[in-house]
């Protein structure tokens, strides 16, 4: 049920089939054991998501502190991204 919900929560353009797939496979599974089951376990696995998303930025967030020479080197690798990205919109 995770790749599902993961699939179609994710907004990228260049899997539009995979999350059309995914979300007539989820109303498939919804139709098998029922909406209401269905929707308990769809917020479970949201929720389960959700808490592993919070910690992974807690870890990232602790890391500036512990470590800023990671930090530094993170946030240049992200500033060149966004230059390439801006570089690719201008042409």
């Amino acid at each position: 049920m995770s790749p599902l919900v993961r699939e179609i929560a994710t907004t990228e353009e260049s899997n539009v089939e995979l999350r059309r797939l995914a979300k007539e496979v989820a109303s498939m599974i919804k139709k098998t054991v029922g909406s209401e089951k269905y929707i308990k376990l769809l917020n479970r696995v949201q929720q389960k998501h959700d808490i592993k998303k919070a910690e992974r930025k807690k870890v990232r967030a602790q890391q500036f502190v512990v470590n800023p020479d990671l930090a530094a080197k993170r946030k240049l690798n992200r500033q060149q991204k966004k230059k390439k990205v801006a570089k690719k919109k201008k042409l």
